[in-house]
């Protein structure tokens, strides 16, 4: 158990100098430094891309669909008070 511990610490301290020397003599640590940075915030702005684009409605206000603005518009007419429904606006608070 110690052995294979031992083995994996060598290892893993082994594989990080052999990458940090091969990133340095393939074209300099500042180059690569520059990459990361900029593949880092390709992919911040695709995540945030997506997540706007999934919780647009919510963040908009987007309104219920057609089927469940007729059951209420029913809903509304069935009770004795309500004679006519001119404009019936809906927009969703929640997810559910």
């Amino acid at each position: 158990m110690i052995c294979a511990r031992l083995c994996s610490i060598i290892g893993a301290d082994a594989c990080k100098h052999i990458r940090r020397r091969s990133l340095y003599s393939a074209g300099g640590g500042s180059y690569w430094d520059g990459v990361a940075s900029i593949a880092i915030g390709v992919v911040l702005g695709i995540v945030a891309f997506v997540l706007a684009r999934f919780s647009r409605g919510l963040l908009l206000g987007e309104a219920a669909n057609a089927d469940v603005r007729e059951r209420i518009r029913q809903a509304m007419l069935k009770h004795p008070n309500v004679v006519e429904v001119v404009e019936l606006l809906t927009m969703h608070l929640a997810p559910e």
